[in-house]
């Protein structure tokens, strides 16, 4: 067994940074030996309240556009004897080289392992082992889909609308509905072409669904066999793809199938090996009652107060 990390570094400099600042001053006055707290940040991140806050801090230079720079959050967490590592809800938390640096360095990785993080991210993947951890999942191609012409097959069984998506992204990117066969050609080349620019031109079908709810289960797993789903979370009302209110509970589910949806995102998270803060998605069909699994999302999201 790890022992009890005593130097955390940080890896966030927003609203998450400051809930793991206070929830560690909370739990240093239970402890003997107090946690000291590195805040790893972009230069233009110095006068920021976490910053400030930390114990010590260190800048790994300017904030690109693109993804962080690990072999600079590298030098820092040497530099610094980290000994435990947090990257909140940042774009790094999804990131497997960020773990295996950890894992290469002896560092703590408050967060799934970099397998867990793969599987995440391979909608393909985590669709097959939702489906394998005996958790519905919508009518789909049942893995890649190479054409507009395989597409087409797969629509006899599918049925019209369906979604074309790419197999790695979010947010809706690159995510093409179609009405009807003669869209497929169109449509298939669009989806290819974002989801080739997102770096992986994987694509599969997907039976398109209206009028469900979106649901959010946040869990939390300790690593060592037991997983709790602390609730459920109606995140329906969106725009652009972008959700503009959450609430917690959902109202239109009984206790009983309340307790279904945190069931199975439990059965999700356990198959995928889950460990640390996460949230499993679903959409839920008020005509079947029944949830149909999404996503694993491997950290908490900006949206989940």
């Amino acid at each position: 067994m790890r022992a009890p990390f005593r130097r955390l570094a940080i890896v966030d400099h927003g609203e998450g940074a400051m809930r793991v600042l206070h929830t560690v001053r909370e739990l240093d006055e239970q402890r003997a030996d107090r946690v000291h707290l590195i805040a790893v940040h972009p230069d233009g991140a110095r006068q920021s309240l976490p910053v400030r806050q930390a114990d010590e801090a260190v800048a790994i230079g300017p904030a690109g556009s693109g993804p962080m720079d690990l072999e600079a959050v590298e030098a820092a967490l040497v530099a610094t004897h980290a000994d435990a590592a947090w990257a909140g809800w940042d774009a790094v938390a999804s990131r497997p080289a960020f773990a295996e640096l950890c894992e290469r360095l002896g560092i703590a990785f408050i967060g799934p392992d970099a397998a867990t993080l793969r599987l995440a991210s391979d909608k393909i993947a985590v669709k097959r082992l939702a489906e394998q951890a005996g958790v519905a999942v919508l009518p789909w191609s049942g893995g890649p889909v190479a054409d507009a012409d395989e597409a087409a097959r797969h629509a006899v069984q599918l049925g019209f609308p369906l979604v074309l998506k790419p197999a790695t992204g979010s947010g809706g990117v690159g995510v093409q509905r179609v009405e009807a066969p003669d869209q497929l050609p169109a449509a298939f080349a669009a989806a290819r072409a974002e989801a080739e620019a997102l770096g992986d031109g994987t694509l599969l079908a997907e039976a398109a669904v209206d009028h469900v709810r979106r649901l959010a289960v946040q869990v939390l797993a300790d690593g060592q066999g037991t997983t709790w789903a602390l609730g459920v979370r109606d995140a329906t009302l969106s725009r652009g793809g972008r959700r503009i209110l959450e609430e917690s509970s959902c109202g239109a589910l009984s206790a009983e199938q309340e307790r279904d949806v945190r069931d199975a995102a439990v059965l999700v998270a356990d198959a995928a090996g889950f460990r640390g803060a996460g949230t499993v998605e679903f959409l839920w069909d008020p005509e079947q009652r029944r949830p149909w699994f999404l996503k694993l999302v491997p950290h908490l999201q900006p949206g989940h107060p």
